[in-house]
């Protein structure tokens, strides 16, 4: 969009909610739904007080706050996922609702834009409904995953409040028990339709293992049957459940090369929106794809402690998920001291002190040295670069042939 049209539609919108950040700002548009990057110019054109964080005459890069956060209501959950990456347990303690309005509070004032709840099974919290209320009323959109289970035609019916709701979805028919453990395609297929029928905007989550990737073309069908309004694919993470058979589960690396042309041909033909998670980078970026490729699927590496971050069903703060809680009061750091604590710095700063191979990778900059959780698994270190990177182990073994 042009500066001047984007200045009209920006005009346009009255109350729209900007969140000020050292370059210029945040300004999160209800039509087109959308967050846009404006720079200080821009802000102050269209009327914005000046902020102390422009006081600086050179811009920061990185974000005063998470953009979008992660927050696990619970750990609480039945369906015993085989790679349930938080572990989920029946018996862990269920979300307490009086903590709604306070996380909500502190999310508001640290500026997040978007909130996905999870678990365990967040659908099957009672307090969820209070959450997705409490974020709503301060201009935070929520979403949320679910297997599925506990979605009954009712329950949809409430379910206003969210964004999205994504139902986790694998592979379809027999080749759902072969990566979950357990046979309920049926289930979260009914979760989808029932969904749908309330008005509310369904996805799927699909988690990419080496016995669910040749089963891709016929998940891929069946979203475009549902007409699904997405589908995300998610990188195996060896945390939780998955941890113990990362190494069997894993994409393999013929199957990690595939993925992009995959993807791309699935998108084409069949008209289908698909999402890469930010831990799939190396795999997209060894094929040095066109940049408009990357806007597509929303590729920008790992965002941890930048633009993510996400708290934990203890109520500790990471920047991901997948990553060890940082020290200090979430609350403190989520709204003081995000961008100046010095292992989110780490994180995020990567690419200023990366090791080779990612040191010389023009995909640096993007991909920000691939998934941290992988790189803490298999070398204990998050701070390597990925292993599983095509680049990184191309360059491990030409290490390894000089040793010898």
């Amino acid at each position: 969009m042009k500066f001047a049209g984007l200045r009209r539609r920006l005009s346009a919108i009255s109350g729209a909610r900007v969140r000020t950040e050292s370059w210029g700002g945040i300004v999160h548009l209800r039509r087109p739904a959308a967050l846009v990057y404006v720079n200080r110019g821009l802000l102050r054109a269209l009327g914005h007080p000046e902020d102390p964080l422009w006081a600086s005459p050179t811009p920061g890069t990185a974000h005063r706050a998470p953009v979008e956060l992660h927050w696990t209501l619970s750990r609480r959950c039945d369906q015993k996922c085989a790679h349930c990456y938080t572990n989920s347990l029946p018996q862990a303690p269920a979300f307490d609702p009086a903590d709604a309005e306070r996380v909500a509070d502190a999310l508001s004032a640290a500026g997040v834009f978007q909130v996905a709840l999870g678990g365990g099974e967040p659908l099957a919290e009672p307090g969820i409904l209070i959450v997705a209320r409490a974020l709503r009323a301060r201009g935070i959109l929520p979403s949320t995953t679910t297997s599925g289970a506990p979605v009954t035609p009712d329950l949809a019916r409430r379910l206003g409040d969210f964004a999205q709701i994504n139902v986790s979805i694998d592979a379809v028919g027999p080749a759902y028990a072969a990566a979950r453990g357990h046979d309920r395609f049926a289930m979260a297929d009914a979760a989808v339709r029932r969904l749908q029928a309330a008005g509310v905007r369904v996805g799927i989550n699909a988690v990419l293992t080496r016995h669910t990737f040749d089963a891709l073309p016929a998940l891929l069908d069946y979203a475009r049957e549902r007409r699904v309004s997405e589908v995300e694919l998610l990188r195996l993470k060896p945390t939780g459940r998955g941890r113990a058979t990362y190494l069997e589960d894993r994409l393999e690396p013929a199957q990690a090369a595939a993925l992009l042309p995959t993807v791309l041909e699935a998108a084409r033909r069949r008209r289908l929106r698909v999402k890469l998670d930010c831990s799939l980078a190396p795999f997209v970026y060894q094929h040095a794809p066109d940049p408009r490729v990357l806007k597509f699927f929303r590729i920008h590496g790992c965002e941890a402690g930048d633009s993510l971050g996400s708290l934990d069903a203890e109520g500790r703060l990471s920047g991901c998920s997948f990553l060890e809680p940082v020290a200090g009061d979430a609350v403190s750091v989520l709204t003081r001291t995000w961008s100046t604590d010095p292992e989110l710095a780490r994180l995020r700063g990567y690419r200023d002190a990366a090791p080779d191979p990612c040191r010389t990778c023009p995909a640096l900059a993007l991909c920000n040295g691939g998934c941290r959780a992988v790189s803490v698994h298999l070398t204990g270190d998050p701070h390597r670069p990925d292993p599983e990177c095509p680049r990184v182990r191309t360059h491990a073994e030409g290490s390894a042939r000089d040793d010898r």
